[in-house]
């Protein structure tokens, strides 16, 4: 197994873990809605970060189809891959 596979499946099932963990609580605020009002303000940053770690998850997942099958595309999708992470991490760095 090469490094790069390792980081890519590493990456990946990080990714894949806190979209799901955000998806759910998502899913648990919109279910409680009129019931806790101090949530409704949480909802669009909370849609937003599902997004962002759905894209980094299906970059990821790509990017490691590619490397573990040796395509051809291999290394633009790990530059997506990279940009995305790079983009996640931009987003929610403090100013």
């Amino acid at each position: 197994m090469s490094p790069l596979i390792f980081i890519n499946g590493v990456l990946l099932a990080s990714a894949a873990a806190v979209t799901l963990g955000l998806a759910v609580t998502l899913f648990l605020v919109l279910l409680l809605g009129a019931d806790a009002p101090v949530l409704a303000a949480e909802t669009h940053p909370l849609m937003v970060a599902v997004g962002l770690f759905a894209v980094l998850t299906a970059t990821s997942g790509v990017s490691f189809v590619g490397v573990v099958k040796n395509k051809p595309w291999r290394w633009p999708a790990v530059a997506v891959m990279m940009a995305s992470l790079a983009g996640l991490t931009w987003y929610f760095l403090p100013a």
